[in-house]
């Protein structure tokens, strides 16, 4: 049974309101026949999670162009180490499915 199937019947009356994360979820999940994900393939960028705003990512903190201190600078190295094991992962991902 599909998740979104099993998260209808429960309550046939309130789909309405929870479709919107089934759509989220769908739009921004990697697709094997297109090597991309919905969202990518229509802005041409993968999907921000809100959280990426208040943990900053690499690609945020670059993205926003943000002035740079020395505490700043240590971040920025702490979040390349972290893109690079996002990287890591994603790779292993697209081999596991290839």
């Amino acid at each position: 049974m599909l998740a979104k199937e099993a998260e209808v019947h429960v309550n046939i009356c309130d789909w309405d309101l929870k479709i919107h994360h089934f759509v989220w979820v769908y739009n921004t999940t990697y697709k094997s026949t297109t090597r991309y994900s919905p969202f990518h393939l229509t802005y041409g960028m993968e999907a921000l999670l809100p959280i990426e705003l208040e943990v900053m990512t690499l690609c945020t903190a670059t993205t926003m162009r943000l002035p740079l201190d020395e505490s700043q600078c240590h971040r920025l190295l702490q979040l390349n180490e972290l893109d690079e094991l996002w990287l890591k992962a994603y790779q292993s991902i697209e081999v596991a499915q290839a």
